[in-house]
């Protein structure tokens, strides 16, 4: 089961209906599934695809789960990446997995540019995967990347990649 198709469907048959509640925002169905295609939508402007890996470095928040539901209509795949671990951890953990972005919340963003960029505390080792990257910032902040609500404000059309019930959907280290 894809899950983006679970969104799609409870958009269609409770589209006013809450979907998720973080703090006192309410969603519904149908505006998740609208910010959702729009995310997905974002990441395929900058050139994430299906089978493509996407990094995240960040606490449970509503962009996380946006950024999981986008990337199941793409047919992308998730890779979260532990806040607690140094650069040169991360760093191998991107470049093993073969990220292609990397979403990174304000708070963790200089942390996620340490372990791309090989910054004060990142180890400066060459990208060996030869994946192109960017940091995604969720969040305030400068000087991180692209900013993560200028991947939502395009296009909503749901991008409805075929995704089959055997397609990769996290890559999880641990």
């Amino acid at each position: 089961m894809n899950l983006g198709n679970a969104v799609r469907f409870w958009a269609t048959w409770q589209p006013d209906g809450e979907s998720l509640v973080v703090g006192d925002q309410r969603i519904g169905w149908a505006e998740f599934h609208e910010r959702t295609s729009r995310l997905a939508n974002g990441l395929r402007a900058i050139g994430i695809g299906k089978g493509d890996r996407v990094g995240i470095l960040s606490g449970n928040c509503l962009e996380y789960v946006e950024l999981a539901v986008a990337g199941y209509k793409l047919g992308s795949i998730l890779v979260p990446l532990n806040v607690r671990l140094a650069p040169p951890e991360l760093r191998y953990i991107i470049d093993h997995a073969g990220c292609r972005a990397v979403v990174a919340d304000a708070e963790l963003a200089e942390l996620g540019a340490a372990a791309l960029d090989g910054g004060p505390h990142g180890d400066g080792a060459p990208n060996d995967s030869g994946a192109s990257r960017e940091i995604v910032r969720i969040g305030l902040g400068d000087g991180f990347g692209l900013a993560f609500d200028d991947l939502r404000s395009g296009d909503d059309t749901d991008p409805n990649a075929v995704v089959d019930a055997d397609d990769v959907a996290y890559i999880c280290y641990t």
